[in-house]
């Protein structure tokens, strides 16, 4: 386990390069992110209002599930454009039809208006659950990246840092989530004598250390 969390760990700092602006600064600083927030345990507030739409759904337990998502949008800025809504739901439903289990998503938003929030989220027919931080206390608890591209992270069952950065902003770290999700529960599977999940969409999920190779491929044009 501790030498596949290292793999990734070298993956992600090579992605994060290639992604950021080719000076030495900006190199260093893609390395100081990701090895300051990778093994870093996430706090979770406990008086946060969940908004689900749906009567019948139930919010989500950030201690619930093996792995998870969490995903926070401050007030800065345009919030209908920082959502990027369908963009997740797209997603969720890869990981749900590419897994034998659940990956809980936890949505975080600090609306600068409740109204206008719900009112995206109707317009989107956006049904996950969806908790409302006012205060940003998500935010000030674990002091988050200020950076919208840096303000979403998958977590492992202790809700430590897996990965950093949104897979809904850029292919590779979408595939890098992917990837990190099915070995993990293909190693589960193993180890618990579980048959590994049947992979519909073969085109869209990587093989092995494809994306690993990817990565390395970038950032020797740097």
């Amino acid at each position: 386990m501790m030498k596949r969390k290292t793999l990734y760990c070298t993956a992600l700092i090579c992605l994060m390069v290639s992604l950021s602006c080719s000076t030495d600064h900006g190199k260093a600083s893609a390395k100081k992110l990701v090895t300051e927030w990778i093994g870093k345990t996430i706090i979770f507030p406990d008086n946060t209002y969940c908004y689900t739409g749906q009567t019948n759904v139930a919010c989500p337990d950030p201690a619930g599930e093996s792995y998870k998502i969490l995903v926070y949008t401050d007030s800065v800025g345009c919030t209908s454009c920082k959502l990027h809504l369908p963009i997740w739901d797209v997603f969720i439903n890869e990981v749900d039809s590419s897994l034998p289990e659940p990956v809980s998503f936890l949505f975080y938003f600090q609306p600068k208006s409740q109204e206008e929030l719900i009112t995206i989220l109707k317009q989107n027919r956006f049904e996950h659950p969806v908790f409302i931080d006012d205060t940003g206390e998500i935010s000030r608890a674990n002091e988050l990246p200020s950076r919208m591209e840096h303000q979403c992270f998958l977590l492992d069952k202790d809700n430590k840092v897996l990965v950093i950065g949104s897979p809904v902003l850029n292919q590779k770290l979408w595939d890098l989530y992917m990837e990190i999700l099915i070995n993990e529960t293909n190693q589960t599977n193993q180890t618990e004598g579980r048959k590994k999940p049947k992979i519909e969409n073969t085109n869209q999920v990587p093989k092995g250390d494809l994306t690993v190779e990817m990565i390395y491929t970038d950032q020797s044009k740097l």
